[in-house]
């Protein structure tokens, strides 16, 4: 079996120039977010593994350890300090980015396991950052407006202490 190695490029747009490069060795990246400021970039690995990186340079890294297969997606908060990630593992986490510490973890085991409910594979913060919506693939948000099922909207961890 051959090994992949995630390779993450910055480049310079004006030029076409790669200004920095971070090789994480026999991974394969499944998802790729920058945070809103544009300085820092989530990758996302094939083994669940996340990865938090300084995106002038793509040092500094910091994992996010917790999935246990491939992550699907992010969505950083308005002002960068947490991050949702959607697993292939059926869970949803949220995370400290300073820290890469999990917060919080979705999953209906119950529910899921009999499979009536759809992986969770796509999130967004609301602009006030004091909500959180996650739901499967194919349900868009005017969607959600209309119908409120697969929806799972969390507030408590994300309000202000």
């Amino acid at each position: 079996e051959k090994d992949y190695d995630a390779r993450v490029i910055s480049l310079d747009m004006a030029s076409g120039t790669i200004v920095a490069e971070h090789i994480i060795p026999r991974f394969v990246p499944s998802a790729i977010a920058t945070n809103p400021s544009g300085d820092t970039v989530a990758v996302g690995l094939s083994n669940g593994r996340g990865v938090l990186l300084s995106a002038a340079k793509l040092d500094n890294p910091r994992e996010l350890v917790g999935h246990k297969i491939q992550l699907l997606s992010f969505a950083f908060s308005p002002d960068s300090t947490r991050l949702g990630t959607a697993s292939g593992d059926r869970t949803f986490k949220l995370w400290d980015t300073e820290e890469g510490r999990e917060i919080l973890t979705i999953q209906d085991a119950a529910r899921m396991a009999a499979g009536n409910v759809p992986m969770p594979d796509w999130a967004r913060f609301s602009p006030d950052a004091k909500q959180l919506v996650t739901a499967p693939s194919g349900v868009t948000t005017s969607a959600l407006h209309a119908a409120r099922q697969n929806l799972c909207v969390i507030t408590s961890v994300l309000a202000p202490e």
